[in-house]
């Protein structure tokens, strides 16, 4: 890394120290910045890095989907939350769709892992566990499924999307500001063995006609809607 590199890393570092001395909420975001650094810098913890990704989520993310949703006049009545982890992409959703009284959504938490609040513990990687959920969830025409830093974790990005045709689909990626962001994203992604999709590989995944929103980046918000 460059002098200047480290220049901006300290200034932010400092930043942060100084806004959460004596703050206990803000204490709470350096814990969750710490934790992030730990996991990206040495890996191996995850529940760090979904606990940061809640906190950043929550923040900066809910917002800018919301708003897409109701720019495309969707009123779901049910959301799917596939890879939720802690699920706040399910709840934030739900939560803003009903304090704007846009519908009041019942909320399906999916993941494969063990987490708490999940609703249905599936590897969507699995045609079994698509063809179960999709069985158990019928699409009906006011059904959202959300996926957020999902696909990434993936090698079957364009099955999985296609399984979900009939369903309002959003999903959010993170695609990084530049080329040098997106490239040390790719190889921190390789380490674990997960592949950084392109735009162009969530493109060709979801297909067209996809709506984008640029309000979040350098996270992408892609919303397909169902094929009528």
């Amino acid at each position: 890394m460059l002098k200047e590199d480290y220049d901006i890393y300290y200034h932010i570092l400092r930043k942060a120290s100084n806004e959460c001395a004596g703050n206990t909420r803000k204490q709470e975001e350096a814990s969750r910045l710490l934790g992030l650094a730990r996991h990206l810098l040495g890996g191996g913890d995850y529940l760090a890095l979904i606990q940061y990704s809640a906190m950043y989520g929550e923040k900066f993310l809910i917002k800018p989907a919301i708003d897409l949703i109701t720019k495309e006049g969707l009123k779901p009545t049910r959301v799917i939350d596939i890879g939720a982890g802690l699920g706040w992409l399910g709840r934030g959703l739900t939560l803003k769709l009903m304090q704007g009284c846009i519908s009041e959504p019942d909320l399906v938490t999916v993941d494969k892992r063990n987490w708490s609040m999940i609703t249905e513990r599936l590897d969507i990687e699995d045609k079994d566990d698509r063809d179960y959920l999709i069985h158990t969830y019928p699409p009906d025409g006011s059904t959202l499924v959300t996926m957020c830093e999902f696909l990434h974790c993936t090698d079957n990005q364009k099955e999985i999307v296609d399984a979900f045709y009939d369903y309002d689909l959003l999903v959010i990626e993170y695609v990084g500001f530049d080329e040098d962001s997106f490239t040390s994203y790719q190889e921190q992604l390789r380490r674990y063995g997960a592949m950084m999709p392109t735009i162009a590989d969530l493109k060709y995944a979801l297909g067209e006609p996809v709506i984008n929103s640029s309000e979040a980046m350098p996270f992408l918000i892609s919303l397909k809607r169902r094929k009528l």
